[in-house]
């Protein structure tokens, strides 16, 4: 029995080593997989200001995508969620920067989030 499950886990061995040596030998390799997903912000919107500003306040600075328009993608459609505000989106961004970034900021240095 047991000179069985060694052929057959030296079988196994094998065969794995010959299809990872061959499995990606004539794949083109490119930049990236993913669709470019830049955004351009439209001028005619009614929140332009707004995203101009969450662009060169958090997104430029430190890297991150400030979302307060609703996205259905992320979320569980269990439940009855509500967007929010324009007003209470605009008031936890001022939050946010003031109370949590700008005090990093002061405390241990610009560099110390990005």
């Amino acid at each position: 029995m047991k000179v069985i499950k060694k052929y057959i886990s030296a079988f196994v061995m094998m065969s794995a080593l010959a299809m990872g040596f061959t499995s990606c030998s004539d794949d083109d390799f490119t930049e990236t997989i993913f669709p470019d997903q830049s955004e351009e912000l439209d001028p005619n919107s009614a929140t332009y200001k707004f995203d101009k500003w969450l662009k060169q306040t958090y997104l430029d600075v430190y890297n991150l995508d400030f979302r307060y328009k609703m996205q259905d993608v992320g979320t569980d459609m269990n439940y009855n969620l509500v967007p929010a505000t324009y007003q209470n989106a605009q008031d936890l961004a001022l939050l946010a920067k003031h109370l949590w970034f700008d005090v990093y900021n002061d405390v241990v240095g610009p560099n110390f989030l990005k």
